[in-house]
């Protein structure tokens, strides 16, 4: 017993920071030229999220579900996965989320309405913001080129990150509990592994999950679009 209390997090680690950050230059670079229209795909979020027509919302949803599986299948399985082993189990849940987001996104029961005075919704798309325009430049804040940088779409935490300003914005209250376990226990672990390998951006996860439950649990809940929300247009 005392030899395995002698063990700290960082023994279990397979990768040094320095690997760890070259596996996001390493996606970046294999995307290469498409790489702008990633990011414009990534800003199409900030608009779609706001539409109420359906068609709209739809592509939304199937967009930001799009991100996942790309983050699981470029990032996780191809990049991840061969430096840190149990990457290959999260691809099945990455792939989950997915289809959870599609979900929400084409029932209309599960979404709710966006209000002038709408807390929750004015947080949720402050998070959209800060993971697809603000994230990606954390690299610079702390000495990393930005060639290393996450974008929503490649990176599994800018993904969650968006994930989660989109479940506040968009999900009912019922639905919030099918998008948001997937996405938090991600950026959990993520958390964990940032703080593991010493690197300053661990702190980023924190502050976005506890501004998450703070929204939640400080916020008086809407009804749910099946309620009171005015039909959609088509």
């Amino acid at each position: 017993m005392d030899t395995w209390l002698s063990y700290h997090l960082s023994d279990f680690m397979l990768f040094s920071e320095r690997v760890y950050w070259r596996l996001f230059d390493q996606i970046n670079s294999l995307v290469g030229a498409f790489l702008p229209a990633v990011i414009a795909l990534g800003c199409l979020l900030l608009v779609g999220v706001w539409s109420r027509h359906r068609a709209v919302q739809i592509a939304t949803a199937l967009l930001l579900a799009a991100f996942w599986i790309s983050s699981a299948c470029l990032f996780l399985w191809l990049h991840y996965a061969p430096v840190n082993w149990a990457a290959r189990y999260a691809v099945p849940f990455f792939l989950l989320e997915a289809g959870l987001i599609l979900l929400v996104g084409i029932n209309p029961q599960l979404n709710r309405p966006l209000t002038r005075r709408d807390a929750r919704g004015s947080v949720g798309f402050v998070m959209l913001v800060y993971a697809v325009i603000v994230h990606p430049f954390t690299s610079l804040m702390f000495g990393r080129p930005l060639g290393s940088a996450e974008f929503v779409g490649l990176a599994p935490d800018a993904t969650a990150l968006a994930t989660l300003g989109y479940a506040l914005m968009v999900a009912s209250n019922k639905a919030l509990w099918l998008l948001l376990p997937i996405s938090v226990i991600a950026l959990a672990l993520s958390g964990l592994t940032l703080y593991t390998l010493g690197t300053p951006e661990a702190w980023v996860i924190p502050i976005a999950l506890l501004v998450t439950l703070a929204t939640l649990f400080s916020t008086k809940p809407l009804a749910d679009a099946t309620n009171t929300a005015p039909p959609a247009r088509p």
